[in-house]
């Protein structure tokens, strides 16, 4: 019987932080290591989304979104970061920081990141 070559790999294929684990709702950020091209410039910033699950909805946000990224000519790896902000009484603050985001990144670039990472219709 023949034996498998076993590798591993040097970089990480995840990593989590306490940053991600400490709240549930969240906004997060898919940022690429090359700039997408919109109408008003280019940026890095590929995906704003939000999250009331927490860690669990940036893995799956990274596992069906990682194969449109990376098939991206010269993309290698992406990064997801999160944004946060204070807590309010009452007040859904993650949908507003989420919306905020999306809004001033449409003023500067054009267009809103998140169509680059659709799945095609």
């Amino acid at each position: 019987m023949r034996r498998l070559n076993v590798s591993l790999k040097a970089q990480p294929a995840m990593t989590v932080t306490r940053a991600s684990v400490a709240s549930d709702r969240l906004v997060y950020v898919i940022v690429l290591t090359k700039r997408i091209k919109y109408p008003f410039g280019r940026s890095r910033i590929a995906y704003i989304g939000t999250t009331k699950r927490g860690v669990r909805r940036l893995a799956t946000s990274m596992s069906t979104k990682a194969e449109r990224a990376l098939r991206k000519h010269g993309v290698r790896e992406f990064a997801i970061r999160i944004v946060t902000c204070k807590g309010r009484r009452r007040v859904q603050t993650w949908k507003k920081l989420e919306r905020g985001l999306l809004l001033t990144f449409r003023e500067m670039h054009g267009a809103v990141p998140e169509s680059t990472l659709k799945a095609p219709k």
